[in-house]
């Protein structure tokens, strides 16, 4: 059931601001203990959102909320 006109909108973990999905980057933790981004591809799990900002990222980890992700975590970006 699709609602019509509606637009998912997340929050990202690093400035806060909240935008349309499709313009935000989605990071998850794999079995594997990797962040990754997903490349046209749904991944399952538990994930973060962040603007495709450098500063966003910077921001994130200054504020500590990636800590559930740090463990044996590196973030990589899968082209």
């Amino acid at each position: 059931m699709s609602h019509r006109g509606y637009v998912p909108i997340r929050m990202c973990m690093g400035c806060g601001k909240r935008r349309k999905k499709e313009e935000m980057i989605r990071f998850t933790r794999t079995a594997g203990d990797q962040a990754l981004v997903p490349a046209g591809k749904n991944q399952d799990g538990r994930g973060f959102y962040l603007c495709p900002d450098a500063s966003c990222l910077k921001a994130a980890k200054k504020k500590r909320r990636l800590e559930p992700f740090k463990d044996n975590c590196k973030m990589q970006i899968e082209k």
